[in-house]
């Protein structure tokens, strides 16, 4: 693991529209701390089965995180195993989450995006805003990894399961990740976006046409598309915050003016910042 990837991870923190979300139908778990700079969180039902029978639906707004997920769900009733790979996405939707007709449980691994890749059996390309079948990313873990989840009780052993395949992967992966796409990422957390994409060729020392290459395919979104997502994100996390001030935060941030970072926000959250941060974040 490189020096600059645990200080990415300790440098920023995406944080989904719910931070606060809990609900028998989900729960988080963090990574130990090996896999911390790779893996944002597990995520998925709490328990072995639930009875998605029950009536239920649950509105969940999805936004740009700069995460990527493999979604794994089991359908009992149906046997049937569904899992996908959701990419990393520059736009907001609504998630509609409701029950079925049996027994079924979801596990997930929600990976940061630069680091999906090290554990992807191809690189990144096409993958912004992609909804896919895992196998088309993570051929080895759809393999492997699905089966067994199957014997696991629980998202505890589900996480566990997860942490020790992931962990293995490390040791015996060949790719790592790109030491210059991790220093123009950290050079833009440092400056809280406020930067172009001339600026992150000049630090990282490489071209603009090669910096865009590789942001392609070790994340999937352009070096200019990053800048902004984690621009959003870092003006998100502060806008939760009891002190926040809007005129501050459009000179911390670099924003033209309150126009300007108040319609930015909306075209990512896809809802007005006073909005968002009225909601009831543990239902909405």
């Amino acid at each position: 693991m490189s020096f600059s990837l645990n200080k990415l991870q300790r440098r920023y923190i995406p944080i989904t529209a719910s931070p606060y979300r809990r609900s028998e139908f989900y729960i988080e778990i963090p990574p130990c701390e090996v896999l911390r700079p790779y893996v944002r969180c597990f995520w998925g039902t709490p328990g072995y089965s639930v009875r998605c029978g029950q009536e239920f639906e649950e509105r969940v707004r999805v936004i740009p995180d700069t995460c990527a997920d493999i979604i794994i769900t089991v359908d009992f009733t149906k046997d049937r195993v569904y899992d996908n790979f959701c990419g990393i996405s520059n736009k907001s939707f609504i998630s509609l989450e409701n029950g079925g007709t049996g027994e079924c449980f979801t596990f997930a691994i929600r990976f940061y995006a630069w680091s999906a890749v090290i554990f992807s059996d191809n690189d990144m390309r096409d993958s912004l805003n992609c909804l896919t079948e895992s196998g088309t990313y993570f051929n080895a873990i759809r393999r492997e990894l699905c089966e067994k989840l199957l014997c696991c009780r629980s998202i505890y052993e589900r996480a566990g399961a997860a942490e020790e395949y992931l962990l293995r992967i490390l040791q015996i992966q060949a790719r790592t990740e790109n030491a210059d796409v991790m220093n123009s990422l950290y050079y833009t957390m440092e400056r809280e976006g406020k930067v172009n994409v001339d600026q992150l060729a000049a630090y990282s020392a490489v071209s603009r046409r090669t910096l865009e290459r590789l942001f392609a395919s070790n994340i999937g979104a352009s070096p200019k598309q990053m800048i902004n997502m984690i621009r959003y994100q870092m003006l998100w996390r502060e806008a939760l915050g009891a002190s926040f001030n809007v005129h501050d935060a459009v000179y911390k941030f670099g924003y033209f003016d309150q126009a300007h970072l108040l319609n930015d926000f909306k075209k990512y959250h896809g809802i007005s910042l006073s909005r968002a941060q009225s909601l009831d974040f543990g239902r909405n």
